[in-house]
């Protein structure tokens, strides 16, 4: 949840459950061979704009990256995420369908 936050700066977040976990080679990205990654459905609870920006820090060690976020409708309106970020999309989307 402090990562969900420190990445998009929305409070309100509420864990929905676990999606899946998977390793992804950066080389490409210039970072790690390989990170392991967890991913999550969030939910948010309340109020958020259409579009923002929020400001990423890693606690001062290097300038702030600049995130600018918008609202996707799924699963048709998803845009193509980099560096494997959209790995767990299908386990969402079926997630979602097996709620209808």
């Amino acid at each position: 949840m402090r990562e969900a936050f420190e990445e998009t700066g929305l409070t309100g977040l509420k864990m929905k459950g676990f999606l899946g976990e998977c390793d992804y080679d950066m080389s490409e990205w210039g970072g790690d061979p390989v990170q392991h990654r967890y991913f999550f459905h969030l939910e948010l609870q309340g109020e958020a704009p259409c579009t923002w920006r929020h400001n990423e820090t890693d606690g001062g060690v290097s300038e702030p990256i600049v995130f600018e976020f918008f609202w996707a409708r799924m699963p048709t309106d998803v845009p193509e995420l980099i560096a494997g970020h959209g790995q767990m999309l299908s386990a969402l989307i079926a997630e979602q369908y097996q709620r209808l």
